[in-house]
């Protein structure tokens, strides 16, 4: 699966959801989205699609993610301008075990999040190398959003992974409502080069 080179806007709903294998997101332009300007989401309880392996999301600019100014939408944990994750009962993220795996996030620009610029769960061998995030966390939390957003507002946020590199990456600029650079929770072999400058 590739999807290369377009520009998705103004929606209430994603920017774009994969459910696949051995896919390429490159060089779009992802703006104006109420959820994750990417979500790769695979499911155990109702089965939607198969896990998700081998992947690269590169070189795309994502503005305004995560937007959900009207309400209606869930404010969650999991929801980032980058989201890979495997949904429990519930639809929320589980908080053990890896079924997606060799995930690389590299050159992209992530501007005004109003949640985090990567949330990364569930997921074994990932690379998070030489993006640019700024102002994430952009607006205030809406007043439905829930105590796990609240309490993980980090840029890079991971969960349950395994075998995780982060590095040269750049954070520029943080709002208010968001707590550090860098969440890890029940991730084993990270290593981190945090060359995330927060500034």
């Amino acid at each position: 699966t590739v999807i290369r080179s377009n520009w998705f806007h103004d929606t209430i709903a994603r920017g774009v959801l994969v459910k696949s294998e051995d896919f390429l997101i490159e060089g779009n332009r992802i703006e104006n989205v109420g959820y994750c300007g990417v979500l790769i989401a695979s499911d155990i309880y109702f089965w939607e699609g198969p896990f998700s392996h081998r992947g690269t999301i590169r070189g795309n600019r994502i503005s305004n993610a995560c937007m959900m100014t009207d309400g209606a939408l869930w404010w969650n944990g999991f929801h980032a301008a980058v989201s890979i994750w495997t949904a429990g009962e519930g639809h929320r993220f589980l908080q053990q075990g890896q079924w997606n795996s060799a995930m690389v996030l590299e050159s992209n620009e992530v501007l005004d999040s109003c949640a985090a610029a990567f949330f990364v769960a569930n997921t074994s061998n990932v690379l998070i190398k030489g993006n640019r995030m700024a102002r994430s966390f952009a607006r205030p939390f809406h007043e439905r959003a829930d105590a796990e957003l609240r309490e993980n507002a980090f840029v890079i946020d991971l969960v349950a992974c395994q075998e995780v590199t982060v590095k040269g990456n750049r954070v520029e600029g943080m709002a208010g409502n968001g707590k550090g650079v860098l969440g890890i929770k029940s991730t084993a072999g990270f290593a981190a080069d945090v060359a995330a400058e927060k500034r």
